[in-house]
């Protein structure tokens, strides 16, 4: 992870860590500027640190596992993630479900194979 939020002193124990995509993936042009590493639910994470995830929305929000995947320290290989709004084969990890809080006009899935 390229850029990762500083913790301050006292702060390490922090249950996320935070990506700066615009500054990860050159071109980026989407609306969301961050994406959250967490095995916090969304609702968790606004109920544990509220004023830091303002400051962070919108944000992408990334399991512990996608973050392996999607920004691993030691490989620097870009990993490009397809959207679409033709849902299939919901039952795989790799195909996650966007719904309306996304701010999509339709609902979507990632498809991150």
């Amino acid at each position: 992870m390229a850029n990762t939020s500083n913790n301050k002193k006292g702060q390490d124990d922090k249950k996320y860590k935070v990506i700066n995509l615009k500054y990860e993936y050159e071109g980026y042009e989407g609306s969301e500027k961050w994406a959250i590493i967490s095995e916090l639910s969304e609702k968790e994470l606004f109920g544990l640190y509220p004023d830091e995830m303002r400051r962070y929305s919108p944000f992408v929000l990334l399991s512990v596992e996608q973050g392996k995947v999607n920004f691993n320290e030691k490989a620097p290989t870009v990993i490009v993630a397809s959207i679409t709004t033709v849902i299939k084969k919901r039952y795989l990890p790799s195909h996650i479900i966007l719904g309306d809080r996304f701010g999509l006009s339709k609902p979507s899935m990632v498809l991150l194979e």
